[in-house]
């Protein structure tokens, strides 16, 4: 079920997204940090678009009772 892993990344994406959001803004490279200019609340709203988009996509597999996780 790809769906399903785009959607458990979409959210673990959102997640990571505002635990960041909340920290300074900066941005971590291999050189050291750097100021970052970007709009933490426009990364949020993307972030949020993403998990709402893959819920559409998956919405028959998330609703269905019949459905069963056979691994974790």
């Amino acid at each position: 079920m790809p769906g399903l892993n785009w959607l458990a990344a979409a959210v673990a994406f959102l997640r990571y997204t505002e635990i960041t959001a909340a920290r300074d803004r900066a941005a971590c490279t291999f050189a050291g940090t750097i100021a970052q200019n970007t709009d933490a609340a426009q990364k949020l709203e993307f972030a949020g678009l993403l998990v709402q988009a893959y819920r559409r996509l998956c919405r028959s597999l998330l609703e269905d009772e019949t459905f069963l996780f056979q691994t974790v």
